[in-house]
Protein backbone atom coordinates (compact mmCIF):
# COMPACT_ATOMS: atom_id res chain seq x y z
CA UNK A 1 0.00 0.00 0.00
CA UNK A 2 3.06 2.46 0.61
CA UNK A 3 4.22 2.06 -2.71
CA UNK A 4 1.04 2.43 -3.91
CA UNK A 5 0.69 6.18 -2.22
CA UNK A 6 4.16 6.79 -3.31
CA UNK A 7 3.55 6.57 -7.06
CA UNK A 8 0.12 8.36 -6.67
CA UNK A 9 2.10 11.10 -5.04
CA UNK A 10 5.05 11.30 -7.37
CA UNK A 11 2.03 11.24 -10.42
CA UNK A 12 0.04 13.97 -8.47
CA UNK A 13 3.46 16.43 -7.91
CA UNK A 14 4.01 15.93 -11.55
CA UNK A 15 0.30 16.79 -12.68
CA UNK A 16 0.91 19.54 -10.57
CA UNK A 17 3.64 20.79 -11.96
CA UNK A 18 1.75 21.74 -15.37
CA UNK A 19 -1.57 22.70 -14.21
CA UNK A 20 -0.97 25.08 -11.40
CA UNK A 21 1.70 27.65 -12.99
CA UNK A 22 -1.79 28.28 -15.18
CA UNK A 23 -3.77 29.51 -12.14
CA UNK A 24 -2.34 32.72 -11.04
CA UNK A 25 -2.36 33.69 -14.74
CA UNK A 26 -5.78 32.49 -15.29
CA UNK A 27 -6.89 34.79 -12.43
CA UNK A 28 -5.09 38.08 -13.24
CA UNK A 29 -6.42 37.25 -16.93
CA UNK A 30 -10.03 37.15 -15.39
CA UNK A 31 -9.63 40.04 -13.52
CA UNK A 32 -8.15 42.46 -15.89
CA UNK A 33 -10.97 41.25 -18.81
CA UNK A 34 -13.62 41.88 -16.13
CA UNK A 35 -12.71 45.16 -15.48
CA UNK A 36 -11.77 46.45 -19.03
CA UNK A 37 -15.54 45.34 -19.60
CA UNK A 38 -17.22 47.13 -16.92
CA UNK A 39 -18.40 44.42 -14.64
CA UNK A 40 -15.56 44.38 -12.12
CA UNK A 41 -18.68 44.61 -9.61
CA UNK A 42 -17.47 40.62 -9.64
CA UNK A 43 -14.69 39.92 -7.12
CA UNK A 44 -12.46 37.34 -6.60
CA UNK A 45 -13.71 35.01 -3.43
CA UNK A 46 -11.24 33.62 -1.64
CA UNK A 47 -13.22 31.62 0.42
CA UNK A 48 -14.25 29.24 -1.92
CA UNK A 49 -10.98 29.13 -3.78
CA UNK A 50 -9.91 25.54 -4.76
CA UNK A 51 -5.98 25.52 -5.71
CA UNK A 52 -4.80 22.23 -6.26
CA UNK A 53 -7.14 20.34 -4.39
CA UNK A 54 -6.62 16.80 -4.65
CA UNK A 55 -9.40 14.35 -4.03
CA UNK A 56 -8.99 10.19 -4.32
CA UNK A 57 -11.57 7.34 -4.77
CA UNK A 58 -15.91 8.28 -4.64
CA UNK A 59 -18.51 6.91 -2.74
CA UNK A 60 -21.49 6.16 -4.73
CA UNK A 61 -24.84 5.95 -3.23
CA UNK A 62 -24.85 1.86 -3.24
CA UNK A 63 -21.95 2.37 -0.73
CA UNK A 64 -19.47 1.04 -3.19
CA UNK A 65 -16.03 3.22 -3.58
CA UNK A 66 -14.81 3.31 -6.67
CA UNK A 67 -11.05 4.64 -7.74
CA UNK A 68 -11.34 8.15 -8.78
CA UNK A 69 -8.73 10.67 -8.91
CA UNK A 70 -9.40 14.82 -9.65
CA UNK A 71 -7.05 17.52 -9.28
CA UNK A 72 -9.09 20.81 -9.10
CA UNK A 73 -8.31 24.41 -10.13
CA UNK A 74 -11.16 26.78 -9.24
CA UNK A 75 -11.42 30.42 -9.68
CA UNK A 76 -14.56 31.82 -8.16
CA UNK A 77 -15.90 35.05 -8.98
CA UNK A 78 -19.07 36.58 -7.00
CA UNK A 79 -21.02 39.54 -7.08
CA UNK A 80 -23.82 40.77 -4.66
CA UNK A 81 -26.75 42.82 -5.25
CA UNK A 82 -29.81 43.32 -3.92
CA UNK A 83 -29.93 40.25 -1.56
CA UNK A 84 -29.20 38.09 -4.89
CA UNK A 85 -25.58 36.43 -5.17
CA UNK A 86 -24.63 36.64 -9.43
CA UNK A 87 -21.37 33.95 -9.04
CA UNK A 88 -19.42 31.96 -11.65
CA UNK A 89 -16.59 29.81 -11.48
CA UNK A 90 -13.99 29.15 -14.41
CA UNK A 91 -11.63 26.26 -13.83
CA UNK A 92 -10.11 23.31 -14.88
CA UNK A 93 -9.93 19.89 -13.53
CA UNK A 94 -7.83 16.62 -14.09
CA UNK A 95 -9.95 13.87 -14.34
CA UNK A 96 -9.21 10.35 -14.09
CA UNK A 97 -10.76 7.10 -13.57
CA UNK A 98 -11.93 3.86 -14.89
CA UNK A 99 -13.41 5.52 -17.75
CA UNK A 100 -11.31 8.57 -18.79
CA UNK A 101 -8.04 10.06 -18.36
CA UNK A 102 -8.48 14.10 -18.67
CA UNK A 103 -7.90 17.77 -18.19
CA UNK A 104 -11.41 19.07 -17.97
CA UNK A 105 -11.98 23.33 -18.40
CA UNK A 106 -15.45 24.66 -17.11
CA UNK A 107 -16.89 27.45 -16.72
CA UNK A 108 -20.45 27.31 -14.46
CA UNK A 109 -22.92 29.51 -12.85
CA UNK A 110 -22.83 29.20 -8.91
CA UNK A 111 -25.32 31.85 -8.59
CA UNK A 112 -27.98 31.33 -5.86
CA UNK A 113 -31.79 32.58 -7.11
CA UNK A 114 -31.14 34.02 -10.61
CA UNK A 115 -29.12 32.99 -13.81
CA UNK A 116 -25.98 34.20 -15.43
CA UNK A 117 -25.18 31.49 -18.37
CA UNK A 118 -28.38 30.97 -20.30
CA UNK A 119 -28.83 28.71 -22.91
CA UNK A 120 -28.60 31.26 -25.58
CA UNK A 121 -24.89 31.70 -24.24
CA UNK A 122 -23.95 28.62 -23.38
CA UNK A 123 -24.96 27.53 -27.26
CA UNK A 124 -22.88 30.57 -28.57
CA UNK A 125 -19.92 29.21 -26.71
CA UNK A 126 -20.02 26.25 -27.97
CA UNK A 127 -19.92 27.46 -31.44
CA UNK A 128 -16.89 29.58 -30.46
CA UNK A 129 -14.83 26.49 -28.98
CA UNK A 130 -12.32 24.83 -32.35
CA UNK A 131 -13.35 21.61 -32.84
CA UNK A 132 -9.54 20.49 -31.95
CA UNK A 133 -11.13 20.15 -28.41
CA UNK A 134 -13.82 17.64 -27.37
CA UNK A 135 -17.08 20.32 -25.58
CA UNK A 136 -20.44 20.28 -23.90
CA UNK A 137 -22.51 21.21 -21.66
CA UNK A 138 -23.63 20.24 -17.99
CA UNK A 139 -26.33 21.31 -15.53
CA UNK A 140 -24.29 24.62 -14.90
CA UNK A 141 -22.43 25.76 -17.87
CA UNK A 142 -20.21 24.34 -20.60
CA UNK A 143 -16.97 22.54 -20.74
CA UNK A 144 -14.11 21.92 -22.90
CA UNK A 145 -12.04 18.69 -22.98
CA UNK A 146 -8.40 17.94 -23.67
CA UNK A 147 -7.87 14.28 -23.78
CA UNK A 148 -4.51 12.60 -22.00
CA UNK A 149 -2.81 9.98 -24.07
CA UNK A 150 0.62 9.03 -25.49
CA UNK A 151 0.25 12.63 -27.42
CA UNK A 152 -0.14 15.21 -24.23
CA UNK A 153 2.41 17.97 -23.49
CA UNK A 154 2.84 20.94 -21.80
CA UNK A 155 2.40 22.90 -24.98
CA UNK A 156 -1.07 21.05 -25.27
CA UNK A 157 -1.99 22.27 -21.86
CA UNK A 158 -1.00 25.20 -23.08
CA UNK A 159 -2.65 25.97 -26.34
CA UNK A 160 -6.07 24.49 -24.48
CA UNK A 161 -5.63 26.76 -21.88
CA UNK A 162 -5.33 29.66 -24.46
CA UNK A 163 -8.60 28.60 -26.53
CA UNK A 164 -10.43 28.85 -23.38
CA UNK A 165 -9.44 32.15 -22.49
CA UNK A 166 -10.46 33.14 -25.68
CA UNK A 167 -13.47 31.55 -27.21
CA UNK A 168 -14.69 30.80 -23.66
CA UNK A 169 -13.65 33.18 -20.86
CA UNK A 170 -13.50 36.26 -23.11
CA UNK A 171 -16.90 36.05 -24.91
CA UNK A 172 -18.71 35.16 -21.42
CA UNK A 173 -17.49 38.22 -20.14
CA UNK A 174 -18.38 40.74 -22.55
CA UNK A 175 -21.84 38.72 -22.44
CA UNK A 176 -21.98 40.39 -18.78
CA UNK A 177 -20.27 43.74 -19.59
CA UNK A 178 -23.31 44.17 -22.53
CA UNK A 179 -25.91 42.62 -19.74
CA UNK A 180 -24.92 44.89 -17.22
CA UNK A 181 -25.07 47.69 -19.73
CA UNK A 182 -28.25 46.70 -20.62
CA UNK A 183 -29.86 46.78 -17.30
CA UNK A 184 -28.70 50.72 -16.78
Amino acid sequence: MSMLLDVLAMTMNNVKEILSPAYNNTKTFLINELAATGVSCYQFDENLVRQGLISCLEQESDNIIYPKLTLTYELPFTYYHRKKVYAFDAGWEYLANEECNKIQFYLRDASNVCTIIDAVMISSLLEQIPDLWQKGEDENGIYMELNIDASFTEEKFSQCLTDYKEYVLKPFIAYLGNKKISQN
